[in-house]
């Protein structure tokens, strides 16, 4: 039977992660307050277009991968630590004992990952706990995600992104001038056509260098130079991770607070199906 200390192990981690994620979230949100980023329109009177760019006037803080890097780490290790803490008076590789990630989609592989990480020595309630838990790729994406990243972590600095979120064309409506529909310029490649009023409301990265939005406009002097100006409204700017890492365009901290859930319910999932009667050990 594991100590109190050792189950309370995993939730000081799971605390601790927590700490980490509201650390950052008044970080974010003083960087953000600073208007790092401004919406710019790029005036191209021979094109007849106006293309939008997002311009950077202050680098997102290198501190920030530093501090989602704790938070992953923390929460990723509670699931470990209590997977220790139930299955370590029995199992014959202590050292061994991992909360388990399989590496492919069928249910062997999930499987393996449950019997080398030593799981059954917990109970099978337990054993069952997890496999509800289910933490494949397509199937719990939030722990899947953060198991990536806290791998990826252990290697090299997280990185994040600036996104406009809550783009919708009631939003644009101040750019656009009318109530037609318009083409949306996604980075990565085509358009996302939007009405006035009717777009759905999503978060976009913005590289550098690249417009995210392009109006038709017809210059009667077209002969003058291209110009450039702020944009007459500005979006509401978030942090997000960056493409070619899990979690690809979300926004960090709502994804971190999503995680901390998941592991909390990974965590109690685990408790109850090692306290439940019937729970059977090796």
């Amino acid at each position: 039977m594991p100590t109190a200390r050792e189950v309370d192990g995993a939730y000081l981690k799971l605390a601790r992660a927590v700490h980490h994620i509201d650390d950052l979230r008044q970080k974010i949100d003083a960087y953000l307050s600073s208007r790092p980023f401004k919406l710019v329109a790029h005036i191209r009177r021979k094109a007849n277009e106006i293309g939008y760019r997002v311009k950077t006037e202050k680098p997102i803080p290198s501190e920030f991968a530093v501090i989602i890097g704790d938070a992953i780490h923390n929460l990723r290790a509670a699931l470990d630590v209590m997977l220790y803490a139930l299955a370590s008076a029995r199992a014959p590789s202590k050292e061994n004992i991992q909360f388990p990630f399989p590496k492919k989609e069928a249910d062997s592989a999930l499987e393996g990952a449950i019997n080398s990480g030593q799981a059954k020595f917990a109970g099978d309630m337990v054993v069952e706990a997890i496999k509800r838990i289910n933490p494949r790729a397509s199937t719990n994406p939030i722990l899947h995600g953060l198991h990536a990243l806290d791998v990826r972590d252990k290697h090299q600095l997280l990185i994040v992104s600036r996104g406009v979120a809550n783009l919708t064309g009631s939003t644009l409506n101040p750019l656009v001038g009318g109530d037609g529909p318009l083409n949306v310029q996604l980075p990565g490649g085509g358009t996302a056509r939007m009405h006035v009023g009717h777009g759905a409301s999503i978060i976009m990265d913005v590289p550098d260098n690249k417009d995210i939005l392009k109006v038709a406009k017809t210059f009667r002097l077209r002969d003058l130079p291209d110009t450039q100006e702020d944009a007459p409204i500005q979006p509401v700017f978030v942090i997000i991770f960056a493409k070619g890492q899990a979690f690809g365009g979300g926004a960090v901290l709502v994804t971190l607070e999503r995680a901390a859930e998941a592991v909390r319910a990974a965590l109690d999932q685990m408790v109850i199906g090692y306290l439940d009667p019937a729970n059977k050990v090796p």
